[in-house]
């Protein structure tokens, strides 16, 4: 059988081997009891469009 099974990709996507967590990162080591509201999360989504999703242009100008 040349397929893997929903159980097989199932039981990878779960392993070790699939793991992107890094162990090193695990110790938390500044104060995070404030509500998440106080931090400054800094994302992106689609702010490198000029316009719409689809037929627009991509550009920095929206970064700067």
């Amino acid at each position: 059988n040349l397929f893997m099974t929903q159980n097989g990709f199932t039981m990878y996507m779960l392993s070790k081997e699939n793991d992107v967590f890094n162990p090193d990162h695990a110790h938390v080591y500044q104060d995070m009891g404030r509500p998440l509201a106080h931090y400054y999360i800094s994302s992106s989504h689609n702010t490198y469009l000029t316009k719409d999703q689809v037929t627009s242009a991509s550009s920095t100008e929206p970064y700067i």
